[in-house]
This record gives C-alpha cells, sequence and structure tokens, in this order.
C-alpha cells in the first residue's frame, strides 16, 4: 500500500500535465517516431460526466479539426507570452 501511494505521489509531481486553451501539443501516434509526432493548438477541454477531463478539441497546422483523447495530448514545455511568471 505504501509503494502504491508513493509511485501515485511521485508522478503527480513530476506531471507538469495541466494544458489549457491555447496551449500547443504534440499528438502521441503509436505508429509513428515522436520525433515526427504533429504538433496542433488546443482549443477546448471537454469534461465527462465524473468531472474529469477527457477530450480534447484542437486545431493542426493546417486548420482542420481534431478531436483527441486527452490522454493521446502531449504538452509542450513553451512559455505563454509571461502569463504565468511574476514581476520581481
Amino acid at each position: 500500500m505504501e509503494l502504491r501511494s508513493f509511485h501515485v505521489i511521485s508522478q503527480q509531481k513530476g506531471r507538469s500535465g495541466k494544458v489549457r486553451t491555447g496551449d500547443i501539443v504534440l499528438l502521441q501516434e503509436d505508429r509513428t517516431p515522436r520525433r515526427i509526432w504533429k504538433k496542433a493548438r488546443l482549443e477546448e477541454l471537454k469534461v465527462g460526466r465524473d468531472g474529469a477531463t477527457r477530450t480534447a478539441v484542437l486545431r493542426g497546422a493546417n486548420g482542420n479539426v481534431l478531436v483527441r483523447p486527452i490522454q493521446l495530448v502531449i504538452p509542450l514545455d513553451v512559455d505563454h507570452g509571461g502569463e504565468d511568471v511574476e514581476d520581481p
């Protein structure tokens, strides 16, 4: 039981995983190498009946709209134009 709780806590700390509308993300594809995964902009998050985020609506580079499960959307670590940065 202690090992399980340690694993859950360590995963939560290590994952920045909160995605927001407007984020640039990678679209995970099982059959292609990571270096050629497509990028998209997150347009909308859809919440399931249980209150958890289940689906992401995305806009691809060529302008098409994609709907993917949130598990297949990988956030990129990019600066959001200073939104989260505090002035010293």
